[in-house]
């Protein structure tokens, strides 16, 4: 979108999530690296969920004017962290999401007769 402001053209791109995780099936002990990247202008931020509970420890940066990643490490994965991981995208102009559904499963042992 372009907006003149005293005969000067700004143009807008508001927030698109361009690379993201699929859903993950992981075992009980696994470390598993969800990421999200998108791009806006204004710069959006990023903010992740789960199970639309804010999230408050994740890593971002920023690779130019435009894009923003981000990775959220789960380490030593248990079926309690089974669930929906949503990434958010937050701008001025907008909000979009995309939600990355992670399943744990147990882990199989094997005894001995």
């Amino acid at each position: 979108m372009r907006l003149a402001f005293n005969d000067v053209f700004y143009t807008i791109v508001y927030p698109k999530i361009i690379n993201i995780s699929s859903d993950v099936v992981a075992t009980e002990g696994d470390t598993v690296m969800l990421y999200c990247t998108g791009y806006g202008d204004p710069l959006p931020s990023i903010m992740w969920y789960y199970n639309d509970t804010t999230i408050n420890y994740y890593n971002t940066t920023t690779t130019n004017m435009y894009t923003v990643h981000s990775v959220l490490v789960l380490t030593n994965v248990s079926s309690y962290d089974s669930g929906v991981y949503r990434c958010q995208l937050n701008s001025t102009l907008n909000t979009t999401s995309h939600d990355i559904v992670l399943t744990v499963q147990g882990m199989i042992q094997c005894i001995s007769l």
